[in-house]
């Protein structure tokens, strides 16, 4: 399986630089951007389609790692507070069962056992 993998990924690698040099010259025009506001105004130097369009793919790729880091951050802090507040509960339930069993109550609750009922009562 790890060879279909590599073989796959080659053959893709290989397609995408053919269709890549084959159309080498389309991506040779020189663009520039412009952004005018009535106070404030930012043009960019002339730089090739392909450059541009790299930097769009590399902005693109680094607002998905950031957003999903945020993410991420926040479900290890809500991971982090859940077990927490776990860990509170089971402090509280252990010494609450440290409680009864120091007044007597918790064996009388094990000592009592519920009536046992049979099927056929349960079905009338």
């Amino acid at each position: 399986m790890k060879y279909f993998y590599f073989l796959f990924f080659t053959m893709l690698f290989l397609l995408g630089l053919t269709f890549g040099i084959q159309n080498a010259p389309l991506l040779a025009y020189s663009v520039g951007f412009q952004f005018h506001l009535w106070f404030f105004s930012l043009e960019s130097l002339p730089m090739p389609l392909g450059a541009a369009l790299f930097l769009a793919f590399s902005a693109g790729i680094l607002f998905s790692v950031f957003w999903f880091l945020v993410h991420e951050l926040k479900l290890r802090r809500d991971l982090f507070q859940k077990s927490r507040e776990l860990k509170q509960r089971e402090i509280e339930i252990r010494n609450l069962r440290q409680t009864l069993i120091g007044e007597g109550q918790i064996q009388e609750v094990y000592a009592s056992k519920p009536p046992e009922t049979h099927s056929s009562q349960l079905s009338t």
